[in-house]
């Protein structure tokens, strides 16, 4: 049934931080017509989704629970499929055959596509029988989308009310819903509380709509009486939950053997202004979505989203394709996680910019914010912003993808440490930007991550320079090289990134990350005409390189140590893959040959079935995302050697992927022996698998 093969998630509706509704399939008991879609943290956080087709006047339910108010019957999911774009459904109800599709579009290039938070869900139908049917489509949404119903973390005062309105325009129906009262830049259980939801269809004198009471609208949406063009004018006066409502549109297609064109409904969630930023001079800004540039009303925002349909399922088309056609395509069951992770790494991202003094848009002003929306870093940045060792683990991706959103995230990160040209802050580079998305400040709070996230931003600079030309801020990218100058061969208890759990003292890891960060500073010394630092930079990383190399080994020369001094330690050391992209030369081959060797014995013992652990003093932790690092550090960049690796973790991280004890977006930190999720999930996995293409 599940094509290219049972998520334990699919996506749906994946196109923001507050655009991001799932459906929990786990062990395949979660049918499209037997439950209801959910915010990405938690499946009891229902973002209601209902959709009804009646056939001869029997309804058959497509999507969501069955009141049991109604005489519906369940239609039967025959198939499921998805792409790197779309989730569809295929299901029979009586004489009919529907393809329910659900289109979140990814267009990296096009930057006010991208930026706006809308997805699409159409369906096409056909009749089994041959004979012509008359079909009326039903469908509703309600106010839970902005507002959630998740019972983990409640909201304190949960009795909000909302508004619903039917926006003014001859092009499109559409329904529009806002909490009173509305509370920018402010978060419910990851829930904005601030947001615009908009729910449409072209116009037709067969679209009718109502809003109102949820058991009286589908009664009436699925019954020969039909939705009443009326809103209820008590509707913004009770609470979202007494009673729930409905958003409902319908479609009278009449007596038909097939659709000539696709039913197509769009979802959207606005925001104006999408993020509160203060500079690191202390200055407010408040920055809006880019898509918002192009527009000046939401009918006009709403008219453009509907037009480009056709051109959005082309685009969607083309990027499907790409996926399946990598250089490594013929590795078995890559491209799949390729197609199941790629909605993950966009819909965690605000494109923004600013206006000028003159009220005009900036259009080189563009800064990106990516919410942690799973919790990947810890520690006190869950809902953290651009959170540097998060973005590390992802850029690999955005740089293969189109590198200028690498400056555009990077941009925010950089400037937060400088105030008319002084270096602000501590001597190594920040955590994040805020740990309370929208909301967004510079931080120049002390730290013990200083050479884990300085070497994170240089190899990120570097790498980013070498696509786009674009070096910045040269003074402050120094003091950070600096600061691993002192700092790097007396890391001491310095850590990774928190999320890898490992507290040993003196990680090679970590150690390694800092001499790769300093080379890096070398190039960029280089590239800014710094003939002095360069030298100078280049002489000490190549002296720590040898000191590393001399402890590094363990001394059977069968693998490396994670520990300096600890025989007994072992395990990824995926920053090898940083020297490897930035094609620094900083690692002997033999040195590679041996981990690779030792990463190969690992998989043969198959201890733990569902990934390799991060470090030999914790098994039962493993990253998705460290673990296609340190493959990608051995690879030669031929396809046949990358097999002899590749095709054998991929398949390790399939299982694990496709693990019955998930219900949930893939999470890149898990119990390699049983599958647990513990972290990471919704995150930029995507990074994970397409990195490879960036050496392959």
């Amino acid at each position: 049934m599940y094509s290219p093969f049972q998520s334990p998630s699919l996506p749906l509706a994946v196109k923001g931080p507050y655009l991001n509704s799932w459906q929990a399939v786990g062990t395949g008991s979660g049918l499209l017509p037997n439950s209801t879609p959910a915010f990405w943290p938690a499946w009891d956080d229902h973002t209601t989704w209902t959709c009804v087709i009646v056939v001869d006047k029997s309804p058959y339910m497509i999507m969501g629970s069955i009141p049991t108010s109604l005489n519906t019957s369940r239609s039967i999911q025959t198939a499921v499929n998805f792409t790197a774009t779309k989730t569809t459904y295929s299901l029979s109800a009586g004489p009919i055959n529907v393809n329910a599709t659900f289109l979140s579009p990814i267009t990296p290039n096009d930057l006010v596509r991208q930026s706006m938070p809308f997805v699409y869900f159409y369906l096409d139908i056909f009749s089994t029988d041959g004979a012509a049917h008359d079909i009326r489509i039903y469908s509703d949404i309600n106010p839970q989308w902005l507002h959630g119903n998740e019972v983990l973390f409640p909201d304190p005062n949960p009795k909000v009310n909302a508004t619903g309105s039917l926006i003014n325009s001859t092009d499109f129906v559409g329904l529009q819903m806002q909490l009173q009262p509305s509370r920018p830049f402010a978060e419910v259980a990851n829930h904005a509380q601030d947001v615009i939801g908009i729910f449409a269809m072209k116009s037709s004198s067969k679209v009718k709509y109502q809003i109102g009471p949820d058991s009286t609208v589908r009664a009436l949406g699925t019954n020969d009486t039909g939705l009443q063009n009326t809103i209820d004018t008590k509707y913004s006066t009770h609470a979202l939950d007494n009673p729930f409502d409905a958003f409902a549109m319908t479609l009278d297609l009449g007596s038909i053997r097939s659709t000539t064109e696709s039913i197509m409904w769009t979802i959207g969630m606005l925001r104006h202004p999408s993020i509160n930023f203060t500079s690191a001079s202390g200055a407010n800004q408040l920055r809006s979505s880019y898509y918002w540039s192009n527009f000046s009303s939401i009918p006009d925002l709403i008219s453009f989203v509907l037009d480009d349909f056709d051109v959005a399922r082309s685009s969607a088309d083309a990027f499907d394709r790409m996926i399946q056609n990598v250089s490594l395509s013929h590795v078995a069951g890559y491209t799949d996680l390729l197609s199941l992770a790629s909605r993950q790494i966009f819909g965690t991202l605000e494109i923004t910019l600013s206006n000028s003094s003159d009220g005009t848009w900036n259009r080189s002003d563009i800064m990106i914010f990516s919410k942690d929306m799973g919790d990947v870093a810890s520690a006190g940045t869950s809902g953290g912003t651009n959170v540097v060792d998060v973005l590390y683990a992802g850029f690999p991706a955005i740089l293969y993808i189109n590198p200028s959103l690498c400056q555009y995230l990077l941009r925010p990160l950089l400037e937060s440490q400088v105030v008319n040209g002084t270096l602000i802050g501590q001597s190594y580079a920040p955590l994040n930007l805020g740990s309370h998305f929208p909301n967004v400040t510079s931080k120049t709070s002390p730290h013990n991550l200083g050479i884990e996230q300085s070497g994170n931003m240089l190899i990120m600079v570097l790498a980013h320079f070498r696509k786009t030309g674009d070096p910045s801020l040269y003074p402050l990218i120094k003091s950070w090289a600096d600061y691993l100058v002192n700092e790097t061969l007396n890391a001491g208890y310095q850590t990774t990134s928190l999320s890898d759990r490992i507290a040993s003292y003196n990680q090679t890891n970590l150690v390694l990350k800092g001499i790769i960060g300093i080379t890096a500073m070398s190039s960029i010394s280089s590239i800014n005409e710094e003939r002095n630092d360069e030298l100078v930079y280049q002489t000490t990383a190549q002296k720590y390189m040898q000191v590393w190399l001399n402890g590094a080994l363990s001394e059977d020369r069968s693998h490396l140590l994670s520990s300096f001094g600890n025989p007994n330690s072992s395990g990824m050391i995926y920053n090898m893959y940083a020297d490897k992209l930035l094609g620094l030369g900083l690692i002997p081959s033999h040195i590679t040959t041996i981990q690779a060797g030792y990463y190969n014995s690992l998989l043969r013992a198959n201890r733990t079935p569902l990934g390799i652990p991060l470090d030999s003093g914790n098994p039962s932790l493993s990253r998705l995302d460290w673990t296609m690092f340190s493959i990608s550090s051995f690879l030669d960049g031929t396809n046949d050697d990358a097999l002899v690796v590749l095709q054998p973790s991929v398949t390790m991280l399939s299982n694990y992927v496709t693990a019955p004890v998930n219900n949930s977006p893939i999470s890149i930190i898990y119990n390699p022996e049983n599958g647990m999720q513990y972290g990471g999930s919704n995150r930029q996995v995507l990074s994970c698998s397409i990195l490879i293409q960036i050496i392959a």
